[in-house]
């Protein structure tokens, strides 16, 4: 298994707690943000996609966000909803 860290920050770097982020492949495994913006994942290691089930309001998703091959960890700033 690999740990997995997924961040969640505004456009000026602060951290956003309460976001539902998933990581899938062949299933979606759902986590919520803590109050750093962070949440974790002990998975085995593969090329996952991370989506957003529901992020707080006021914020601006993209559709899905892929990490690097090798990478375990993912900063993802959301914008604020036009």
């Amino acid at each position: 298994k690999v740990a997995y860290k997924v961040t969640v920050v505004d456009n000026a770097g602060n951290p956003i707690a309460g976001a539902m982020v998933q990581m899938c492949l062949e299933a979606c495994i759902p986590a919520v943000t803590n109050e750093n913006g962070v949440a974790e994942f002990n998975l085995a290691e593969a090329d996952y996609k991370v989506s957003f089930i529901s992020a707080p309001e006021g914020f601006a998703v993209e559709e899905a966000y892929y990490f690097e091959a090798g990478a375990t960890e993912m900063t993802i700033t959301l914008e604020p909803a036009a």
